[in-house]
């Protein structure tokens, strides 16, 4: 898995995106991303093997407007 973070501007807003595996006490979750708003933690996104990074962050995007609206 690439575990580099990542991030995405939405809304005006910054989100950065880390797999769970690189956070303390979770090496075994590295199948999702965790997600940022500033030092708050918002949430999980899926890990998709392969995806581009166009693709994350259409993803993510849809993400934001099922979560926030």
């Amino acid at each position: 898995m690439n575990d580099l973070p990542k991030s995405v501007t939405w809304r005006g807003q910054h989100y950065s995106f880390r797999t769970l595996g690189t956070l303390p006490r979770a090496p075994e979750a590295e199948d999702a991303w965790a997600v940022w708003h500033g030092r708050e933690f918002i949430g999980t996104l899926p890990y998709v093997p392969g995806e581009t990074s166009r693709e994350f962050e259409l993803r993510s995007a849809g993400w934001f407007r099922g979560l926030i609206g």
